[in-house]
């Protein structure tokens, strides 16, 4: 892990440097432009040192005490949900660029913000985007919901451990109250 972290650091103060070579070639303001691309490297450097330290974290946490089945279920599940977030965004962001007409935003990000305000960016179109986007997503997800319901109302359940306990309790539930229904109708100690 520490490794990583060193070659990440690498690469983010190597590309920063770089940055900052073509932006000190300009003439005027080159040391506030250094100074912007180094500040710019040891802020990415410390947001993945950060993240890189969640491994050292857990490992950690891990030897020293094995939490729980919920416990690590509901890491899994939202390291499960950050991951597809993450892959969302990203390709939310690429579909958003070629929407305004860039192959991946440039004509647009070399436009400041004002010149891309009067240039008429798309704003509708970004925002039509965006509700259909999360649109797209909430029925995606209520049709996963539904179909995953009706699956498991057909026998599915089986597919899984921890849906057969449920179904099997369920089950026991409704034994036992019908039972007590029974018993309640006769006569006890006459």
């Amino acid at each position: 892990a520490a490794s990583a972290v060193v070659a990440a650091a690498t690469a983010v103060v190597a590309a920063a440097d770089g940055s900052a070579r073509r932006l000190s070639s300009g003439g005027d303001g080159t040391a506030v432009a250094t100074a912007a691309a180094e500040g710019k490297a040891w802020e990415a450097f410390g947001w993945g040192l950060l993240s890189a330290s969640s491994l050292v974290l857990g490992a950690s946490v891990g030897i020293a005490r094995l939490p729980s089945k919920v416990v690590r279920a509901a890491m899994m599940a939202f390291g499960g949900g950050a991951l597809i977030e993450a892959l969302s965004i990203e390709l939310f962001a690429h579909i958003l660029a070629t929407a305004r007409g860039g192959h991946g935003g440039e004509e647009l990000c070399a436009q400041p913000s004002e010149e891309r305000r009067l240039a008429g960016s798309g704003d509708a179109v970004d925002r039509v985007l965006v509700f259909l986007a999360v649109g797209a997503a909430l029925a995606g997800g209520a049709l996963f919901a539904a179909l995953d319901r009706a699956l498991s109302d057909h026998g599915a359940f089986i597919r899984k451990a921890s849906t057969f306990k449920t179904y099997v309790g369920r089950l026991r539930y409704k034994l036992m109250q019908r039972l007590l229904k029974r018993l309640r109708q006769g006569p006890l100690f006459e």
